[in-house]
């Protein structure tokens, strides 16, 4: 199931999904919209955020309809105590229709659809699609990733001085604080610091080398899926703030090519 002619169909199919979604999301970009909040004031949704969902399950469905979809807008979905997500086996899509939906809502422009396959557990495939830029990121391990249809060269590892630091911020003060922290053990080891507001386009970055380092502490595995698919098949790491290889369905991550991770860990060890 895992060959490549399907691996290439997924990929194809979650690109035109994103397509499809992406012209939805800018034609609602500049006109009003109804804003709610799903878990807090922190935590948002639009109605366009549906709307690009249903694209999406749609294009999905019709071609898969046997496989499991777990797409952010879900009411059915939720995450254990700890933050953390049981994957079913089998095929599982995970959508994410618009990452970065703050950003959506003040008009920043800094947000993107995610779409990432997943296989038994492991992400296998993913596209991430920035619709503003028009920016498309394709790709499935063992397979290699594009970036706009060229070929992604292998990741390159850079001495973190002459690195980019990239990190989100969770809803949760206790987690804000834990980033918080591993920010202050790396900052004055990097070149710069940014922090996007989106995680998947976090992830893209690594994996065409826009960012050296990303990092965030409280994902769900639609935010995760896609951006993890494409940074392995660049040949890039993951893993948990534990210096354990992340797992999707684990909320914490961290990414980048596999020297920068270990020189990153050896600063973060003893604060995460």
């Amino acid at each position: 199931m895992t060959d490549p002619e399907f691996l290439e169909e997924l990929v194809e199919t979650a690109s035109l999904a994103a397509y499809r979604a992406g012209e939805l999301i800018r034609e609602q970009y500049t006109q009003p919209r109804q804003v709610k909040q799903k878990n807090g004031p922190r935590d948002l949704v639009t109605q366009t955020d549906k709307a690009a969902q249903d694209v999406i399950l749609d294009i999905i469905q019709e071609k898969y309809p046997d496989h499991f979809i777990l797409a952010e807008e879900n009411p059915d979905s939720h995450p254990d105590e700890d933050g953390n997500w049981t994957i079913p086996d089998g095929p599982v899509w995970m959508v994410d229709p618009i990452d970065g939906t703050t950003n959506y809502v003040f008009t920043l422009p800094m947000f993107c659809v995610s779409i990432g396959f997943a296989l038994d557990g492991k992400p296998a495939a993913g596209v991430i699609y920035d619709p503003l830029r028009d920016e498309l990121w394709a790709g499935a391990v063992g397979l290699g990733a594009s970036f706009n249809g060229k070929e992604l060269p292998p990741l390159e590892a850079r001495p973190l001085e002459n690195s980019i630091l990239c990190v989100d911020w969770g809803h949760n003060p206790v987690l804000r604080q834990e980033m918080f922290d591993t920010v202050d053990s790396l900052i004055h080891h990097f070149q710069t610091f940014r922090s996007l507001g989106s995680a998947a386009l976090g992830l893209a970055y690594v994996a065409n080398q826009r960012v050296q380092f990303y990092g965030a502490y409280a994902l769900a595995p639609y935010d995760l899926a896609a951006g993890a698919a494409l940074i392995r098949a660049v040949g890039g790491n993951l893993m948990n703030p534990g210096g354990q290889p992340w797992q999707l369905g684990q909320s914490k991550i961290l990414a980048g090519h596999p020297a920068t991770l270990d020189a990153a860990m050896g600063l973060i060890n003893g604060v995460s």
